[in-house]
């Protein structure tokens, strides 16, 4: 089945302006027949798209400026879904297949700047001497979208700096993401222009990949310090320790050199520290040995400065801190090689106790959150490569690495071990495997954390992930929470940024260059710039590049941290909780080529992240998901069992009115058994996400195709096929549909609509809802059912409660009655009954006892708690109790207690409409002193707890407490 389906929104249109339009980005690569989807300001109400064909071929200069083509074949082309900032157009089938160039045109004849399709976007350049650096007779990699292709002839060229020489490469391998290079040894010392073109395009395919640092590398001392010249014996005595010592002092004080370990077996009893531009260099791996013996008190095994190697070694260990370690975080750090170096070193080795085992996995957190680190490494110029390395915690840890090359290695994560990428500034990340070598073994990601302000060109390519079943379960995740201001701006000029009053926590970071600017929303919207300074006072921040549409008073900026250019080309993935995962802030990122089994799947997601983060530019292509079930996985674990999935998501949250995913792309991606496509953008109000391309994907043996709330627009969907999948589409109109039939079915209910007698036993952590509304809930804690009011009721004890999840928010009624019998263990304090949230939140209501008083709380959609109302103190403690309340949206609120009313207000503002779970027994804030800091949770006894969906009258809750039979005592059981 074929769906060629279109979804779009009135509010992507806006007014045009006198304005030339602009692009700030289009997607690429794209084929004949596909959609592109072009991000930029000033589109108008009606543009149109000019396409011209590029020759194929390598022609021209690279220093030739940009233009438009004249006298070559125009296309007009209609685009779909056209908006000021935004649109789409499909490539016509029958141009040929290479690089086109493109401009758009404005009703008012106004037209864009040129920008090409399948032309080289790099991304970045890297070398055998680190970020943008390389020697004669080295390497060279070429790194981004289109920057190449195994059928087509490219070339890179470089021009040296003063333009007198010029050079031409071509690439040994090439692919559309990475171009490898040899660099001739003739090549002289210098600046050098970097030029690419990957065959299409004739003399206008070249593209700027910017300035690289050809030399020499730093020639270390290569004397040999053979350990047993210094009374090693290889034979594993004490011995060996000393005379490796002796060794390494000797190499120090020669300046450096080669510490030559012969065959054998070396005993190890103290840390081997290793000074600069010394190598630890074995016989061979398989023939070398050096070991530690068990300990009580651990400590890092082999560690340097920085400036140090290590190769052809296995290296044996039971109690130890880290195994490998470097500098990490100082402006010195780096230059660090470890080669054909295998590792076998657990903590957990021989006959521990549990006690004794438990003793080292606690000490073991201490060092991180997974524990210490088989190798830790940080700062420019990192090599790990033809390495297998398995220890008790994190099996890598690289803090800012730049221009780090980490490939064709064996990584064991140990017991709730991980791998971390901090901050990274050009890493290439290939052909490894990354296993879960325990049972609590979790994956890894790139992020910013420890102080990271940035992480940026990653490319994770033909690598292995499996067996990843602890913690969040997440194979490779993003990561970097909080941020440093969210509003609007006073002034833009230049590079000169002014923030509007508002708060700021620049705080979280000693230096926020590289951290990023984004506009939201307004004017501009789509841009990004990078921090390149901020004022004393943190109103003023200077940017790296002017805007090319400048923010204005309408515009909505985030300021957080940067994570951008990261390409995951061919990897696989098989048991984890989720492949491939953008947490927060991500921006043009490339997912293609990846698989994923038992594994989750792949998604990117803008979201709150303790700040507003956004999604852009993600594109995922030719990823495919074999097995879609999925078992604890997600965030927190918060999906017990579910389908794998791809997916963007933008979380919204209230408060924001911008999309935060914008510009994703999801083509010819092939989903089997039991995945779907899943779209999240929350409010149908203020949409999350905006500007999704859904093309040529295959869904099969599925129950859902195509998931797609109501908080998406701008989403187009053309040429995806759908075999054996029960529903295909299920979009935010069905959804809308679905949710007021049955709120419409509780409205017209005069029954309770929500009813927990408590005198059936749960069903393990779950307790049936007695309504027939299915509104079910799910035990947290330790909950136990005693002799209660009639028949059997709830004890809470503090930390235990129900939770009703209510995604839908059916139960946000205009009238409602809240009913319970309650029997307290103490009065003194604010303890919660049932409320409609399950957290310190706006919510629609929540009926608490406090100071012996009955209490109801519910914000308006102001954000004002204006219904707000507290009895007289009535209640009774370690005695039944039967309370209730009743609302009326805009009208009244009405509290009873023993069937009779006690308290009573009139209001007048609607109720907020925030969608909340129901909870009984849970306050978020309370307890004996009624902290805001404090739980409320209930103490005591719960019964026969009600929600009717209408407001019951005074002689109808007279009768609820009347009817009730009282077979309950009244001392406490």
């Amino acid at each position: 089945m074929t769906k060629h389906f279109l979804i779009v929104a009135a509010s992507l249109c806006t007014a045009a302006t006198d304005a030339a339009p602009v692009v700030f980005w289009a997607s690429d690569p794209v084929r004949p027949n596909e959609t592109a989807l072009v991000a930029g300001a000033d589109f108008g109400t009606n543009p149109i798209v000019e396409l011209i064909e590029l020759p194929n071929g390598v022609e021209g200069e690279p220093t030739e400026p940009l233009s438009w083509p004249a006298g070559r074949r125009v296309r007009v082309i209609q685009p779909v879904q056209p908006s000021a900032e935004s649109l789409k157009f499909i490539v016509p089938d029958d141009v040929q297949p290479g690089a086109w160039m493109a401009r758009v045109r404005t009703d008012e004849e106004q037209t864009s700047g040129p920008f090409r399709l399948n032309a080289p976007t790099v991304y970045w350049v890297q070398g055998d001497r680190g970020l943008r650096g390389a020697s004669p007779g080295g390497w060279l990699r070429v790194i981004g979208r289109c920057v190449g292709s195994p059928d087509t002839n490219g070339v890179v060229r470089l021009i040296h700096e003063d333009g007198r020489q010029v050079i031409t490469l071509k690439p040994e391998k090439a692919s559309l993401w990475s171009l490898s290079l040899s660099v001739p040894k003739q090549v002289p010392a210098g600046r050098w222009h970097v030029w690419v073109h990957n065959g299409r395009g004739g003399r206008w395919g070249w593209s700027s990949a910017g300035l690289i640092q050809i030399g020499p590398n730093e020639a270390w001392p290569d004397r040999i310090f053979n350990v047993r010249d210094f009374g090693a014996t290889g034979q594993g005595t004490p011995r060996d320790t000393l005379g490796i010592i002796k060794a390494l002092r000797a190499a120090e004080k020669s300046g450096g050199g080669v510490v030559y370990f012969p065959r054998g077996r070396y005993r190890c009893e103290t840390t081997l520290k290793i000074p600069r531009r010394v190598v630890l260099r074995g016989e061979r791996t398989e023939w070398v040995a050096l070991f530690w013996p068990d300990t009580d008190e651990p400590y890092v095994l082999v560690q340097g400065e920085d400036h140090f190697g290590l190769e052809n070694l296995t290296l044996y260990a039971s109690n130890y801190t880290h195994v490998i370690a470097s500098s990490v975080g100082q402006p010195t750090s780096g230059h660090v090689f470890l080669r054909r170096v295998r590792v076998r070193a657990s903590i957990y080795r021989g006959h521990l106790k549990p006690d004794q085992v438990n003793e080292r996995f606690k000490a073991a957190l201490r060092l991180s959150t997974g524990g210490g680190d088989t190798v830790r490494l940080g700062g420019a110029n990192l090599e790990v490569t033809d390495c297998d390395l398995y220890g008790s915690g994190r099996c890598l840890f690289l803090q800012f690495p730049r221009g780090a090359y980490i490939a064709r290695n064996r990584f064991y994560n140990g017991r709730w071990g991980w791998y971390c990428l901090a901050g990274s500034d050009g890493v290439i990340f290939e052909d490894n495997q990354v296993i879960g070598a325990d049972l609590m073994s979790t994956g890894g990601g790139i992020d910013c954390l420890y102080g990271a302000a940035y992480s940026r060109y990653v490319l994770f390519a033909r690598n292995t992930f499996r067996l990843m079943h602890g913690w969040d379960r997440e194979a490779m995740t993003t990561d970097a929470g909080y941020g440093a201001y969210y509003g609007h701006v006073k002034q833009a000029d230049g590079r000169t940024l002014v923030l509007a009053d508002g708060e700021t926590n620049w705080k979280i970071r000693k230096d926020w260059a590289g951290a990023g600017v984004f506009i939201l929303g307004g004017r501009g919207m789509g841009q990004y710039r990078e921090i390149a300074d901020v004022s004393s006072d943190g109103r003023t921040v200077t940017i790296d590049r002017p805007w090319t549409v400048p923010p204005d008073a309408s515009s909505v900026i985030t300021i957080t941290m940067m994570q951008r250019n990261y390409l995951f080309i061919d990897n696989q993935f098989e048991d984890a909780g989720i492949a491939i995962q953008y947490y927060g802030t991500s921006i043009d990122h490339v997912a293609a080529g990846n698989t994923a089994t038992r594994a989750g799947g792949f998604y990117n997601s803008g979201r709150w992240y303790r700040h507003y983060q956004p999604s852009w530019y993600c594109q995922f292509l030719d990823n495919e998901i074999l097995e879609g079930n999925c078992y604890r996985f997600g965030p927190n674990n918060a999906t017990d069992a579910g389908p794998s999935f791809l997916g963007t998501f933008g979380l919204q949250r209230e408060g924001n009115p911008a999309p935060l995913a914008y510009c994703s792309v999801h083509r010819r991606n092939r989903l089997h058994n039991g995945a779907l496509i899943r779209l999240v953008g929350i409010s149908a109000e203020h949409p999350g996400v905006r500007d999704v391309i859904l093309e040529k994907n295959v869904i099969e043996n599925s129950l859902v195709g195509l998931s797609i709330d109501r908080g998406c627009i701008g989403v187009w969907q053309r040429d995806n096929q759908f075999r054996n999948v029960e529903r295909p589409t299920l979009d935010g109109k069905q959804q809308d549909a679905t949710i007021q039939r049955q709120r419409k079915r509780l409205l017209e209910e005069t029954g309770p609509v929500v009813h927990f007698t408590f005198d059936e036993p749960p069903i393990g952590r779950f307790l049936a809802d007695e309504s027939g509304y299915n509104f079910d809930a799910t035990i947290r804690g330790q909950l136990q059912l005693v002799e209660g009011i009639h028949g059997r009721a709830a004890r809470f004890d503090g930390k235990s409660y129900l939770f009703i999840p209510d995604d839908a928010n059916l139960l946000r009624l205009p009238r409602v009655t809240i009913a319970a019998w309650i029997r307290p263990d103490q009065l003194r304090g604010r303890w919660g009954v049932l409320a409609k949230r399950a957290a310190n939140r706006t919510c629609p209501f929540v009926l608490a006892i406090r100071d012996g008083r009955v209490c109801f709380e519910a914000a308006d959609a102001t954000g004002v708690w204006s219904y707000n109302l507290t009895s007289p103190p009535v209640l009774k403690q370690n005695t039944w109790n039967h309370i209730a309340a009743t609302c009326e949206e805009g009208r009244r609120v009405r509290l009873y207690c023993n069937g009779r009313l006690v308290a009573e207000k009139e209001v007048d503002q609607p109720l907020c409409a925030d969608p909340r779970p129901l909870t009984i027994g849970f306050e978020a804030w309370g307890g004996a002193e009624s902290r805001p800091d404090g739980s409320g949770n209930f103490r005591g006894l719960i019964d026969e707890v009600a929600v009717w969906s209408r407001v019951l009258s005074p002689r109808e809750v007279q009768s609820l407490f009347a009817a009730t039979p009282r077979s309950g005592s009244s001392s406490a059981p």
